[in-house]
């Protein structure tokens, strides 16, 4: 939307694809959940060394489950089931100093689980083949292409606990006479980095190709996105970034954006 104001456009372009994908997305941010607690128990001297692998994924296993605690226990009660759980999993270690987790276990873990942010952690990937149809142009006064042939391909992988990449691609051309002398393709890449608990930093390239028809120019455009995130309260997110933007035959752009936001879900 950014680069579709930059560009003056008419209107942001928007889309949408029906099709069918094959591939698989994990969520591992519990895990690293799991890895932020054991680090807090480690230096607040509740355990006495890191924990083993199968404990930490064990762990992992239990902090997903919070709604299935929370159904079988009700809002408030499901805490200490859900706690008493994740105490007899670090217990069965064999690492922890004393009989319970204590005071400060315990704080550590609801700080983990509450107050600090977590960055999503995914790992997987994914293709999908389906039709793409516009439903907004750029250029109000244009005609509306034809529906086309689509394929998006994901990927995303935890590098090390404090990083992120991911990437994607997509290419779609029209399911008319143009099709294959007319396409677009956007590609893009991300990389996150976790400064601290309370602090992330983003990159992001993005670059389309794109021809209108067969007689048409190839265009192309690239988009490099620096951004930090500070996690003020909760769900609540403060960004500051800057754009670079490039379309085909101009100069580089800059943009610099602030804004808040908030997770609802």
């Amino acid at each position: 939307v950014g680069e579709s104001y930059a560009r003056n456009d008419d209107r942001p372009a928007v889309n949408t694809t029906v099709g069918i994908g094959w591939g698989r997305f994990i969520n591992a941010t519990a895990l690293r959940r799991a890895v932020r607690i054991d680090t807090f128990l480690v230096n607040e001297g509740v355990t006495s060394e890191r924990m083993p692998k199968q404990t930490m994924l064990d762990l992992a296993h239990i902090i997903d489950r919070e709604e299935e605690y929370r159904d079988t226990h009700g809002d408030f009660a499901y805490k200490k089931a859900w706690y008493d759980d994740m105490e007899e999993t670090i217990r069965s270690s064999g690492k922890l100093d004393g009989e319970s987790l204590g005071a400060v276990g315990v704080l550590r873990i609801d700080e983990v689980l509450f107050q600090e942010n977590i960055g999503d952690r995914f790992i997987g990937w994914d293709a999908t083949v389906g039709v793409r149809y516009d439903i907004t142009l750029a250029d109000e006064n244009a005609a509306r292409p034809a529906p086309g042939a689509d394929f998006t391909l994901r990927y995303a992988r935890p590098i090390t606990w404090v990083t992120q990449f991911d990437a994607q691609a997509n290419v779609s051309s029209p399911m008319d006479e143009q099709f294959g002398k007319a396409y677009r393709l956007a590609s893009s890449a991300g990389f996150l980095y976790e400064f601290t608990n309370r602090v992330d930093f983003r990159i992001d390239y993005l670059v389309t190709v794109s021809k209108a028809n067969d007689l048409s120019d190839v265009k192309t455009s690239h988009s490099v996105l620096p951004t930090f995130l500070f996690y003020i309260e909760n769900e609540l997110q403060f960004l500051a970034g800057l754009r670079l933007i490039k379309p085909t035959g101009e100069k580089w752009t800059q943009e610099f954006t602030i804004g808040l936001n908030y997770k609802a879900l």
